[in-house]
C-alpha cells in the first residue's frame, strides 16, 4: 500500500499545479535589500507532539522551565473525583498511537467535558483517551527524557525554548499549518479533502514577500502541503518548489538560499523512506535525523559564515512549530477568537 502512494502523491502534486488557478503572471520586481545582518529565515514545522511530551522533562536540569513534575496528571472521568489517576511518565515510545485531534476530542481534553464555557483546566486528555482505546490514556500522558531526544534537547539547552507553544486553533493538522503561513484557516476545522483539493483562498505570507521584492523557496519531500494555498499554484511560483533531497543542502552550501525558506517533511510513509515529520504513529527517531540534518546543513552555510560575530558556532535560522499536540499540557492556554474561530494562543 506504501509504495502506490508516491505516483498518487506526484499525481496530486501536479493536478495542483496545473489546476484552473495557476494561470497569472505580473512583472517582475526588483529584489528588496535587506539592511539588517539576518537575510534568510528557515522555517521548520514539526507535528502533533505538545511541550510537555517533547520538553516536558526537561525541566529536570532546568527548574525555570514550566515543565514537568511527576505530580501531573488526569482523572479518567473528570467529574467522578473518586476516579483513579493516570499520572504523567517519561517511557514514551518512538513509534505510538495517534490520539484524538477532531476539534470535539479538543475540547474535551482542555476543558473536560463539551462545555467550552467553563475554564480550560486541561484535565480531559485521559478521559477522552479512555473512549479510544484500553492503552491510550498513557500514551497521552507519556513525555520523553531528555537524553532520549538528544537533538531538540540540544537545540533547547543552547539556544532557546518556549513552554508556551500552543496551537493556533483547537483542530487538526492542515487548519494549524494554514495558521503558520497565512495567520488563519479560513473557516476550516479539519482536513476536508475536497477542500484541500479545491484550495484556500486567503492571503498568504508567501504573496507579502512576492510584492515586497523578497524571495522564497519550499523545499519539499513528498507533497508539498504548501500547495493548499491557491494563490502559490499559479504558474510563475512554479521555480519556488524545489527537492528538498536535491537541491537544500546544494543551496545551501552555496549561500543561495531564498529569504524565506519553508522546509516541508515526508508526510507519509513510501519504501525505504519513512516519514520524517513527528506525525504519531510515525517514527520520532527518523524525526530526530532530520532536524539534525536541517541543523547541520544550516550552520555550515556560506551565508553564516559571511555574517560571524554574534558566536563562534553560527547559530541557525531554525523556527519550530506544532500543530494541536494531543497530549497533556500542563499550563493553561488563554482562550482568544481569531477572525473566523476559537483559537488558542500563549
Amino acid at each position: 500500500m506504501a509504495s502506490r502512494r508516491a505516483p498518487i502523491a506526484l499525481f496530486f502534486f501536479l493536478y495542483l499545479i496545473v489546476s484552473s488557478q495557476s494561470l497569472d503572471f505580473k512583472p517582475h520586481k526588483e529584489k528588496h535589500k535587506i539592511d539588517g545582518p539576518i537575510k534568510t529565515l528557515v522555517v521548520l514545522v514539526m507535528e502533533n507532539r505538545s511541550f510537555d511530551h517533547v520538553l516536558g522533562w526537561l525541566k529536570s536540569t532546568r527548574p525555570e522551565i514550566d515543565g514537568l513534575t511527576g505530580e501531573e496528571s488526569n482523572r479518567i472521568l473528570v467529574s467522578d473525583p473518586d476516579s483513579p489517576e493516570v499520572f504523567v511518565s517519561d517511557d514514551a515510545l518512538f513509534v505510538d498511537s495517534d490520539p484524538g485531534h477532531s476539534f470535539q476530542a479538543i475540547r474535551e481534553q482542555i476543558f473536560g467535558s463539551d462545555d467550552s464555557s467553563k475554564p480550560p483546566l486541561m484535565n480531559g486528555f485521559v478521559q477522552q483517551a479512555e473512549n479510544m482505546s484500553e492503552s491510550m490514556p498513557r500514551t497521552v500522558m507519556s513525555g520523553f527524557k531528555p537524553a532520549v531526544l538528544p537533538v531538540y534537547t540540544e537545540l533547547a539547552n543552547e539556544f532557546a525554548v518556549f513552554d508556551r507553544w500552543f496551537a493556533s486553533v483547537p483542530a487538526s493538522t492542515q487548519p494549524n499549518r494554514f495558521y503558520v503561513h497565512s495567520a488563519t484557516s479560513h473557516g476550516a476545522m479539519s482536513n476536508v479533502r475536497k477542500d484541500l483539493v479545491h484550495g484556500f483562498p486567503q492571503r498568504t505570507i508567501f504573496d507579502s514577500l512576492d510584492e515586497n521584492g523578497l524571495t522564497f523557496g519550499i523545499y519539499y519531500q513528498n507533497i508539498p502541503a504548501t500547495l493548499f494555498f491557491k494563490s502559490l499554484r499559479k504558474l510563475k511560483h512554479a521555480t519556488n518548489f524545489h527537492s528538498y533531497s536535491l537541491k537544500f543542502k546544494l543551496d545551501a552550501k552555496l549561500g543561495k538560499l531564498p529569504n524565506y525558506v519553508v522546509l516541508e517533511q515526508r508526510y507519509f510513509d513510501v519504501d525505504l523512506m519513512p516519514a520524517n515529520d513527528d506525525h504519531p504513529s510515525h517514527d520520532v527517531a527518523i524525526g530526530q535525523r532530520f532536524v539534525k540534518e536541517v541543523y547541520e546543513t544550516l550552520r555550515q552555510t556560506q551565508e553564516d559564515e559571511a555574517h560571524p560575530g554574534r558566536r563562534s558556532s553560527p547559530r541557525p535560522k531554525l523556527t519550530q512549530a506544532e500543530t494541536h499536540p494531543r497530549r497533556r499540557r500542563s499550563p493553561r492556554p488563554k482562550l482568544t477568537h481569531a477572525e473566523d474561530n476559537a483559537s488558542l494562543r500563549s
